[in-house]
């Protein structure tokens, strides 16, 4: 199927249908089978399912697509053909040439052949702006991607994790979480009651929003990937205080990656394509101890 640049085929069995890129704001979550639990002296330690990445999985999810009534009468009959799209495996095809759209992240490219399943369509009516076009919001989970190279890195700030260096500042600042073994409670008269365990296990987290161009954020989701579960060195120039006040403002951390989200049964990387060239990633990290 021949592909215009700046727009997507969706092709199964039988029916084929040719839209538009969907609107910069999407988002690709990467789903990880790794269990994080926490030891009453702080240490925290991860159980993964598969090191080698095998059951992690990527989901298109957040994708608004604007499109014409001819575009939404094809796409509709892709996606409910019980022969394409309906609850079978089918094609999203990008073409031969970059399109700047990156379905799975920005390591897995803007162009070639990516085996999809629908898990979701929400359809809005017919529109009055832009007049008679309809927005739907669309998930994708992947099936398979095709080989894809990034380019070369760019130089953006004076932050290293791990193996990636120059990477920004996140430019919303970062969060420290401090977590001192003490507890100071109140009776009913007002008189505080206090409880004190080890200073020596006092935790440390970091939340940052990471931003990045799509060669920086690639090499980051990469690394992120290999270290699922491993403990590297986080490096900052002055006046960071990556982990709080009290590691100071500069360093090298021993770190883990603890993802975007949590829960008990996996940790889950976030992918938002903002803008041109620029991808957001909100971590968590946790501080082993300061080197």
């Amino acid at each position: 199927m021949i592909v215009p640049a700046h727009y997507v085929g969706f092709y199964g069995a039988t029916l084929s249908a040719v839209v538009p890129t969907p609107e910069y704001g999407y988002s690709v979550e990467i789903h990880m089978p790794i269990s994080i639990s926490t030891s009453d002296d702080g240490t925290h330690s991860a159980w993964d399912a598969a090191t080698a990445g095998t059951y992690d999985y990527r989901v298109l999810t957040m994708s608004t697509w604007y499109l014409t009534e001819a575009q939404k009468s094809e796409l509709n009959a892709v996606l409910h053909s019980v022969t394409d799209g309906r609850c079978e495996n089918f094609y999203m095809d990008l073409g031969s040439t970059p399109t700047g759209f990156f379905p799975f992240g920005p390591d897995k490219g803007d162009y070639g052949e990516f085996t999809v399943r629908l898990l979701s369509q929400d359809q809005s009516g017919c529109l009055t702006a832009p007049q008679y076009y309809f927005k739907d919001t669309l998930s994708f989970v992947l099936v398979t991607a095709p080989a894809y190279t990034p380019p070369a890195h760019r130089v953006e700030g004076g932050l290293t994790i791990g193996s990636v260096s120059n990477v920004r500042f996140p430019d919303g600042g970062i969060t420290p979480r401090t977590m001192y073994k003490y507890e100071t409670d109140l009776s009913l008269s007002g008189a505080p009651l206090s409880l004190d365990g080890p200073a020596e296990a006092t935790g440390f987290e970091a939340d940052a929003v990471l931003i990045a161009g799509q060669s920086k954020a690639s090499e980051l989701v990469e690394f992120f990937i290999a270290n699922r579960t491993t403990i590297f060195t986080l490096t900052t120039p002055a006046k960071y205080y990556f982990y709080g006040y009290d590691q100071g403002s500069s360093g090298s951390y021993s770190t883990m990656f603890m993802g975007s989200e949590i829960d008990e049964r996996e940790i889950v990387l976030m992918i938002t394509h903002d803008r041109f060239d620029q991808f957001t990633m909100p971590v968590k990290f946790w501080l082993q101890a300061k080197l």
